[in-house]
């Protein structure tokens, strides 16, 4: 609500800051009672359906605020989410509960692990926090001939340096860096990294190309995005149901094999494309993406 309200840039930034602050923690929270809710069995159908909204999300809101920015104003892109907000909160009181015994295990393992790890996230959130500075303003500011861009990297260097003993030592670590270290999550960790840069890096890129190089409005580089929500939509209820009558390993290769199709189809952009060159790029993407996605997450867990 207050980003909506906001009367220059740096108070944008400033309220998007708290947004992050508060939203950080709603995804792993929200696969962690995924987790606990569903059976082994069922599972992948579990995360098939949360990971629509993931996946989707991320096109629907391009679109709907394309529309809302060329008809109305940039400001209700963001205050359309305050009823949404009130509705999830007015849910999420009514029908998520812990059990005592969770409650109490949780209070015991705070009490004899240490509590929160302070230290450990003040390490991490800086060598994020000025790693985004960086990746974000370094092609604006011409990377490292700027003194600005040359700060914000040594902190970030120095943050990552300093994290990793810390948070090694610690009984109670704000993140276990030593679960990297094993095979399983080691790799899913490193292919949902990718996944993640796939999706969220087009899903930027894509509306910004074709407004700026190809004339077309908030609203028509929102819809370029849409017939690939669609086809990942389906996609995720066709894995969920895969998931417990193929191997993990065979879908996840035939995803990535598809992914790096649809990225190499994006090498091939000119000038006189039309709309359906991009839509057919992100269609294919969205066949991949729910491959690789949906079982990471189901291995990891």
């Amino acid at each position: 609500m207050l980003c909506g309200f906001a009367w220059n840039l740096q108070s944008l930034l400033l309220f998007r800051i708290l947004q992050g602050l508060g939203g950080g923690g709603m995804v792993p929270v929200s696969q962690s009672i995924l987790a606990d809710a569903f059976p082994p069995a069922k599972r992948g159908q579990g995360f098939a359906l949360f990971g629509v909204a993931v996946v989707v999300a991320p096109v629907v809101g391009p679109t709907l605020g394309g529309w809302l920015a060329d008809n109305y104003s940039w400001h209700w892109c963001f205050l359309i989410n305050g009823p949404v907000g009130l509705l999830a909160i007015a849910v999420i009181a009514l029908v998520l509960r812990d059990s005592a015994a969770a409650v109490e295990a949780r209070r015991r393992r705070l009490t004899e692990e240490g509590g929160f790890d302070v230290v450990g996230f003040v390490l991490v959130a800086t060598f994020l926090g000025a790693l985004e500075i960086v990746l974000d303003r370094g092609l604006v500011d011409d990377w490292f001939s700027s003194s600005f861009i040359v700060t914000f990297a040594v902190i970030s260097a120095i943050a990552f340096v300093l994290m990793i003993p810390w948070e090694i030592s610690r009984r109670n670590p704000m993140i276990d860096i030593r679960m990297v270290g094993t095979r399983q999550f080691g790799a899913c960790f490193v292919v949902m990294l990718a996944i993640g840069a796939i999706l969220y890096a087009t899903t930027q890129f894509m509306p910004q190309l074709v407004q700026q190089n190809f004339g077309y409005t908030a609203t028509w580089a929102g819809l370029v995005l849409s017939p690939g929500g669609v086809v990942t939509m389906v996609m995720m209820f066709v894995v969920g149901r895969l998931s417990g009558k193929v191997q993990p390993k065979y879908l996840i290769i035939a995803g990535a094999i598809i992914i790096a199709l649809s990225m190499y189809d994006l090498t091939n952009v000119y000038g006189d494309l039309g709309f359906w060159f991009f839509a057919r790029s992100r269609m294919l993407l969205g066949v991949g993406l729910p491959l690789v996605f949906l079982f990471d997450h189901d291995r990891v867990l």
